[in-house]
């Protein structure tokens, strides 16, 4: 695909992207979610993915000033990520999804998911001017 190939593209296709992903929230994924021979317990997936959004916005609304002035600043959540991770020891195999690994899951993410939208903020500012 020729956008994908070209850096110039790169703003109009994350665009896309975000656009094609907001027009789902949380409970339409989780609707749409279908296991076999194991329940999942939705209430707990919305409260953890609200928890998530919570932090993750505020990363990005908190430190993108921040990145603008100082690209370097991206380290921190790189960094926040291994910090909360570093304890999550999975074996293959004999994976444990115990409390304490899964109390840890949106502070993981929302690090990972606001390093990745600070990363292409210009991308999402030139979208923006098309």
């Amino acid at each position: 695909m020729i956008v994908a190939e070209h850096n110039v593209f790169k703003g109009l296709s994350v665009a896309l992207f975000n656009q094609k992903t907001l027009t789902h929230g949380i409970d339409y994924v989780l609707e749409k979610i279908n296991v076999k021979d194991d329940s999942i317990d939705t209430s707990k997936l919305k409260k953890m993915y609200d928890e998530f959004n919570i932090k993750y916005r505020q990363f990005v609304q908190n430190n993108l000033d921040k990145i603008k002035n100082d690209p370097k600043q991206l380290s921190v959540f790189a960094n926040n990520a291994r910090i909360y991770a570093s304890d999550i020891k999975q074996i293959p195999g004999n994976e444990r999804w115990d409390p304490s690994v899964r109390h840890n899951i949106p502070e993981v993410m929302a690090n990972i998911f606001a390093l990745w939208t600070l990363q292409h903020v210009q991308y999402y500012h030139d979208a923006q001017r098309c």
